[in-house]
């Protein structure tokens, strides 16, 4: 009787154990979560909104679903992000549902992160204070925020990506349609899965009825691919690579990313950033030392060592960093906010071995020695990108990322609130309609709208006497004052003619020329009459 009244204090000591400390796990990862969503919601509130951001919720909002999806055709990215602005704008009718949509996102994918991911807890807290979840895919309100998310929903879900494939398949359905480097995961992360269902098919490990199992399979598939074909046939053809030589497109595909696997330190160099590197990335990717690049190339070797005989993981790496680096290589630059998705595939991966080395049996151990060669590299990669992500949000804090928002402060004095803006550059003018409503003019396409339209026509070029002589136009057809954003560089290069011909017919009424990213201009006003001798593009 005292041996079993002895167990049941012992049972009820440990059960006692059990509970502080899921208790205290329950804590951490609550102060850790809010700390984050905080440190989010701060650096946000100090944001000023950039073109691309803007220019979606434009799209959104702006007329019917067959224009939203007439113009996704020359934009390069599919519809998830604009079909869930077009939604809460709907809703809400606030330009808000920008920034909330994006913090939102952050917010579920950093929960995920905290209380799923099988990390040790310093791990956790540097991935969310990573540069992505904490500045690139939060503050910065793009549609990569979205794939982030999902690629955690299926490091979540991976054990039972054969037991639920129809899920698995609207999942990789979607991510394909976030951004057109999603959908290069997607591929990747389907052709992992085949690869473990033909395993499982072979050792009859789909359970007691195959064929049902595996018409859901194949139903799961179906969808994903579906999928990708939606987001293929959003955007237009010419965002593919182009034929060299007249190659045949698929080999010309195979033929990227064959290159690209031979030196993909050079495009994803950036995932290891240093304090060095500048932060405005907006005119091309961002300056990448050899030492970067080769320490990715390091890591990414010493992964597919560790991953070999994990062939499905192994299989998902190798496509997504490839055909990656064939996108980069023909399509996008290998600007940071790229990049993001890349690494949580290899999140996703880290993910699924840290969950099988837990599991019991000399499998678990093979799993345990593979898990211990990816975490030391991995966690030097994510304390870099924590220094990095910090970085940022102190630099958002103290420099404006556009000066759009202090465009806009101006536009509300008195005299410019009925002013035409104008720019050298048309698609500086996109960042606006989140801040004012004053018309906008632009002279390459010689209309008033709230973004530049790719599938329009382009006249005339960026020169100051083209620009000065759309404002004579303008300023005379509206009876309106016209504003003029002009650059450093435009300024600088100006010939001498150009800058006699600025210095008369404008004045400088505010210098907005400190931003972090090519959004950085000064303001001027027309105050002369027009110039009947200078040739005048149409109204």
């Amino acid at each position: 009787m005292a041996n079993n009244g002895g167990t049941t204090q012992d049972t009820g000591r440990v059960a006692d154990l059990g509970g502080t400390a899921g208790t205290r796990e329950q804590l951490t990862r609550w102060l850790v979560f809010l700390g984050y969503i905080a440190l989010v919601v701060f650096t946000a509130a100090h944001h000023e909104m950039w073109r691309d951001e803007v220019r979606a919720l434009s799209l959104a909002h702006e007329g019917t679903l067959r224009d939203l999806f007439g113009e996704l055709r020359y934009e390069g990215h599919p519809a998830v992000w604009y079909l869930l602005l077009r939604a809460g704008y709907f809703v809400t009718g606030s330009r808000l549902v920008l920034p909330a949509l994006s913090l939102i996102v952050a917010a579920a994918a950093g929960y995920l992160l905290l209380r799923f991911a099988p990390f040790p807890w310093p791990q956790k807290i540097l991935l969310v204070l990573g540069v992505f979840p904490l500045f690139e895919y939060s503050v910065v309100a793009r549609n990569y925020g979205i794939g982030m998310l999902l690629i955690l929903v299926l490091a979540l879900l991976y054990p039972k990506r054969l037991q639920r494939p129809v899920a698995w398949g609207v999942l990789l359905a979607l991510l394909a349609n976030t951004s057109a480097h999603a959908a290069v995961i997607a591929v990747a992360v389907l052709l992992g899965t085949g690869w473990d269902f033909l395993a499982a098919w072979r050792t009859h490990a789909t359970g007691p009825a195959p064929r049902i199992q595996a018409r859901r399979v194949w139903f799961g598939a179906a969808i994903a691919i579906a999928g990708l074909i939606a987001a293929r046939a959003t955007v237009s053809t010419n965002q593919l690579p182009d034929e060299p030589g007249g190659m045949p497109r698929a080999q010309t595909v195979a033929h990227q990313m064959a290159l690209a696997a031979l030196n993909p330190g050079r495009y994803l160099g950036a995932l290891l950033p240093l304090p060095t590197v500048e932060l405005g990335d907006s005119q091309g990717p961002l300056r990448r030392s050899t030492a970067q690049a080769v320490a990715i190339d390091a890591i990414l070797v010493l992964m597919v060592v560790g991953l070999w005989g994990e062939w499905s993981l192994l299989l998902i790496v190798l496509t997504a960093i490839t055909g990656s680096g064939a996108l980069f290589r023909t399509v996008y630059g290998a600007h940071m906010r790229h990049l993001g998705l890349i690494w949580f595939v290899l999140v996703l991966v880290y993910w699924e071995l840290a969950r099988r080395q837990r599991l019991d049996g000399a499998a678990a151990r093979q799993h345990r020695r593979t898990w211990w060669t990816l975490a030391v590299p991995l966690t030097a990669v994510m304390v870099l990108q924590a220094v990095e992500g910090l970085r940022r949000v102190r630099q958002d804090a103290i420099w404006p990322w556009s000066s759009g928002k202090a465009v806009g402060e101006l536009l509300q004095r008195p005299e410019y609130r009925d002013a035409v803006v104008m720019a050298t550059l048309d698609y500086w003018l996109e960042t606006l309609p989140y801040y004012t409503r004053n018309r906008l003019y632009f002279h390459n396409q010689r209309h008033f709208d709230s973004h530049v339209r790719f599938r329009s026509p382009f006249f005339g070029d960026h020169s100051l006497p083209f620009l000065l002589g759309a404002a004579d136009t303008v300023a005379m057809a509206t009876r309106s004052p016209v504003l003029m954003l002009v650059s450093d560089s435009d300024m600088v290069h100006a010939s001498a003619a150009d800058s006699l011909l600025l210095s008369r017919q404008t004045i400088e009424v505010a210098a907005l020329n400190h931003a972090i990213t090519d959004e950085s201009y000064h303001v001027l006003r027309l105050i002369s009459a027009p110039d009947t001798s200078r040739p005048r593009p149409p109204y």
